[in-house]
């Protein structure tokens, strides 16, 4: 499985996630500079989207960026910047993002809304 797993994260065929939810991006990167997060934001120009929560949560504006949620036992750390949104962090690399429209900052950005609406024909949805 570990070598699936490295296989699927180098998969070039995901969009971008800086082309993709461009909005949620520029956001996300000033948040954690202003966190002193450098190294997460410098990840953002090349991490993909490889899902979309299929939660039942309307509000819901959850991004995968990893094909599955890896061996990350002890390594594992919840970043909040600026409260913008909730990321998971496995081995220092973005793992997945939590986006909601019940928070404050992406109900006050309709653009992220439209933008993960266009991205959801081209991408997997999954919950875990």
């Amino acid at each position: 499985m570990a070598a699936d797993y490295a296989v699927a994260l180098v998969r070039s065929d995901y969009p971008k996630l800086v082309g993709a939810l461009p909005a949620l991006t520029r956001d996300l990167r000033e948040s954690l500079l202003r966190e002193g997060e450098a190294d997460l934001a410098a990840q953002l120009d090349e991490v993909r989207v490889h899902a979309l929560c299929a939660c039942d949560d309307p509000a819901c504006l959850g991004v995968y960026l990893a094909p599955e949620r890896g061996p990350c036992v002890g390594h594992y750390r919840v970043v909040t910047p600026d409260a913008v949104v909730t990321l998971g962090v496995c081995r220092e690399q973005l793992d997945w993002i939590d986006d909601n429209e019940s928070i404050g900052s992406a109900r006050l950005n309709s653009e992220r809304r439209r933008e993960y609406e266009a991205l959801r024909p081209h991408v997997p949805a999954r919950t875990d």
